[in-house]
């Protein structure tokens, strides 16, 4: 990438030395090549934390689901209940409170289960959340760093370009994308050489 910026800077007598115009063309590629590694690691991270929340989000589906399915067994057993009330009305008075027992032991068990189930879902949600707002908030910055750089990049070779011994015109909206600068077209040497 380095060569290929290098070779579309004029080239004139009394002009800059090359050697030195190259390196800083190839520092400002390996630059603008590391942030732009860095932003897409940091792009696709905060993909995968947005593929966690939507995982997260399918398992507090499930965690409703069985919450729903739990509802349905209390009214369920609840029926259960007032059927068996009602085909032992002449049983013991110890049978009907031992059922009576089972059925609470079911609702406290059921409770417990919906209640964790809830919490559960809650804190794998709020960490998702949490992990994907700070991913996204860490993106931004980067994009932040990466366009001021570009910026101060556009400028210092803007600048570097106004100061080429040739009569350039001003420099309005530097190519900076791949750091595949373009400039006028080279002065013809011919002219430069001494007559005779």
């Amino acid at each position: 990438m380095a060569d290929e910026t290098v070779s579309q800077f004029p080239v004139a007598l009394r002009g800059y030395d090359r050697k030195p115009v190259d390196e800083f063309v190839a520092q400002v590629a390996r630059r603008l090549e590391e942030l732009q590694s860095h932003l897409e690691t940091q792009t696709a991270r905060s993909d995968r934390m947005v593929a966690r929340l939507d995982a997260a989000n399918r398992d507090l589906e499930a965690f409703i689901e069985k919450e729903l399915a739990i509802s349905r067994a209390l009214v369920t057993a609840e029926q259960a209940r007032l059927q068996v009330e009602h085909e032992a009305e002449l049983q013991k008075v110890a049978t009907k409170l031992q059922r009576e027992a089972q059925l609470n032991e079911a609702r406290r068990e059921a409770d417990e289960i919906i209640a964790r189930a809830e919490s559960e879902a809650a804190a794998i949600v709020a960490a998702a959340h949490a992990d994907c707002i700070a991913e996204e908030s860490r993106v931004r910055a980067l994009r932040v760093e990466y366009d001021r750089t570009v910026t101060e990049i556009r400028r210092s070779l803007e600048s570097q370009y106004a100061m080429l011994p040739f009569n350039a015109p001003p420099v309005s909206g530097f190519p900076v994308a791949g750091l595949a600068v373009t400039s006028p077209t080279e002065p013809n040497r011919e002219s430069d050489k001494p007559v005779g």
